[in-house]
């Protein structure tokens, strides 16, 4: 059965490492990789939408066509895991919807987020504010699975 992965972690937790052991065959989407133009990491509030409109789409083909998904994003809140949800138990296949909750000491993301770029660097407000915000993932959310990831 194809299965959607919704990692759900603050910056530098793993999700994007994370998705590296699962093989090939999945297809990796991440609104980041729509940011990107001409080198250069534009992040408006249009060109942040429109990344995530870019990043619903691929999921949608994705999805019509049975792969498997990961969904490289902070999926933070209810809100935001809903859309996600929503598309996979609306498709055409049957798919199992696996919660990844990426469990990392605060200082151990801080840490891996000083080894990026500046540019793709989100300050240590904006990485209090998204840890403050995460709202732990529920099976009654429509997951079929959920899996807490730590790290070190």
């Amino acid at each position: 059965m194809p299965t959607v992965y919704v990692p759900i972690g603050i910056p530098g937790s793993g999700k994007s490492t994370y998705y590296e052991t699962l093989g090939s065959h999945v297809t990796h989407v991440s609104p980041d990789n729509h940011l990107y133009r001409n080198g250069t990491y534009a992040t408006s509030p249009q060109r942040r939408k429109e990344a995530w409109r870019q990043a619903f789409t691929v999921v949608e083909g994705a999805i019509a066509r049975g792969e498997d998904v990961y969904f490289d994003a902070t999926n933070l809140t209810v809100k935001a895991r809903q859309r996600l949800l929503w598309m996979a138990r609306h498709a055409r296949h049957a798919y199992r919807v696996v919660g990844l909750h990426f469990v990392v000491p605060f200082d151990v993301c801080e840490e891996r987020n000083r080894q990026r770029p500046a540019n793709r660097r989100p300050t240590l407000e904006a990485m209090q504010d998204m840890e403050r915000s995460l709202e732990v993932p529920d099976l009654r959310e429509g997951f079929t699975d959920i899996r807490r990831v730590g790290g070190q």
